[in-house]
Order: structure tokens, then C-alpha cells, then sequence
């Protein structure tokens, strides 16, 4: 009887655990996080090799605009 307890509590944090991920999966959708970023790793990865100097043309084609909210941290949004 202690394995099935034992078995169906692992089982029971298992659903739990990937009911979290799912939720955080569809939050990121929701806000197209996960669409940006594989915009960015695109543009970035298609690039050129070497970053000597600023890129403004790249620059203007990554970041539409950057927001400083009031917690002082940066956002961006492309």
C-alpha cells in the first residue's frame, strides 16, 4: 500500500509541475515572448561574425523601443 502512496504522490507533483510549465508556456505565448526572442536569435545568428564596431541599421531592425518602467529595470519590445 506505501507504493501506491508513494507512486501517486510523485505522480500527483509531476501534474503539478507541468501544470506550472504549461501555464508559464502559455503566459509567454500570451505576450509573444517567445516569438520575439526567436526573432532576435534569427537576426542576431544571421548577422555578421565579428562585432567590431555598432551596427545602427541592425540596431533600428532588433529594437522597435525600449521602456524604463518604474522599477528601473528595461524592457524592450520588437
Amino acid at each position: 500500500m506505501t507504493v501506491f502512496i508513494t507512486r501517486t504522490n510523485e505522480l500527483a507533483e509531476q501534474l503539478h509541475s507541468a501544470k506550472q510549465k504549461k501555464e508559464r508556456l502559455l503566459m509567454e505565448s500570451a505576450d509573444g515572448t517567445l516569438a520575439q526572442t526567436e526573432a532576435l536569435v534569427m537576426a542576431l545568428e544571421a548577422g555578421p561574425e565579428d562585432w567590431d564596431s555598432f551596427d545602427a541599421e541592425l540596431f533600428d531592425e532588433l529594437v522597435e523601443k525600449i521602456i524604463v518602467d518604474s522599477n528601473g529595470q528595461n524592457s524592450s519590445s520588437g
